[in-house]
Parts: C-alpha cells; structure tokens; sequence
C-alpha cells in the first residue's frame, strides 16, 4: 500500500521490531551490520564484542519485553479522528480506506485521496 512502510516511530507493538533472534526462530535472515566479518550473524558473539569496545554491558531486547496482539479489527470505510501530520495541533475527522494486518491507511474527509497516508 502506497505510503504504509512508514517505519518512524518506536511503538512497542509494532509489526517491524523484534527480539533478539526473533528472525532465526521465524526462518528469516538477517542482514549484519557492514562492520560485521566474524562469519554467520550471532547476537551473542556481537553483543559481547560491542560490550567490550565499548566498555560497558548491552542488554539484548529479549522475548519477554513483546507482547503480541492481534491486528484491530478495522474496516475501509469506519470513520474516526486523526491528527494532521503536518500541524498536530488539528485533530481531523478521517475515513478508513485500507487496511493491511497492523496498518491502516486513513484519508481526512474532504481531501483527494492522494493525501491519504
């Protein structure tokens, strides 16, 4: 969906952040960082190694801090309130015109579509 890979904030229950080894356990790889050259990918190997370059321990995100959820049941076409992207301090009435799992795609009433984010 057009505009809905936006990956800037931090919440918890996103979709695109993970525990440590959440990608071995789900058959997916990972791509290492560029500065990576000890072979295969291992959090315990890197954790150790950037604990000690930086003289402190990294604590691994792990398992227990994600709680999953199930995707909210919206529907294209439900109407709710959205805050403008562009000045937060306008709180708009939207449509739901999209849905993909965890995302929604809203329009502000009245607007083209090609505002819906």
């Amino acid at each position: 969906m057009d505009g809905m890979n936006d990956m800037t904030t931090g919440d918890i229950h996103s979709p695109y952040i993970h525990y440590i080894d959440w990608h071995h356990e789900n058959g997916y790889n990972i791509t290492p960082p560029p500065d990576w050259n000890k072979g295969e990918f291992e959090w315990v190997k890197y954790i150790r190694l950037k604990s000690r370059r930086i003289g402190k321990a990294i604590i691994p995100a792990d398992q227990s801090l994600f709680a999953t959820r199930q995707p909210m049941d919206f529907k294209p076409g439900m109407k709710l309130e959205v805050v403008d992207r562009k000045n937060q301090m306008l709180i708009r009435p939207a449509t739901v015109v999209a849905t993909d799992g965890y995302e929604i795609k809203v329009c502000f009433d009245g607007w083209p579509n090609f505002y819906s984010f």
